[in-house]
């Protein structure tokens, strides 16, 4: 599923926002859909290792995290690349 939103991502011109490279696991809430019930997905998040400790923005999975921290462009960028997959499937 990544190497798939990974790709299309590219070809939309949007491989800035979907940079191919590793990060350490994490174990949140998305363990139980897709690795203990088997459902395949992709957890696409904004992860900035060099930048944010730990990675993720001090909001991440906060009351704080809504719309007024979201980068539009960023929200586009998923958007699309999610929806051009959906719809050609």
């Amino acid at each position: 599923v990544v190497r798939k939103v990974w790709s299309r991502a590219e070809k939309l011109g949007y491989g800035r926002w979907f940079q191919n490279r590793e990060t350490p696991a994490t174990i949140d809430d998305n363990l139980f859909v897709s690795e203990l019930g088997g459902v395949p997905s992709v957890n696409i998040v904004d992860y900035r290792m060099n930048v944010i400790p730990m990675g993720y923005w001090p909001f991440h999975h906060t009351h704080a995290d809504n719309m007024d921290v979201i980068d539009r462009s960023t929200l586009e960028a998923v958007g699309k690349t999610v929806l051009s997959i959906v719809y050609s499937e």
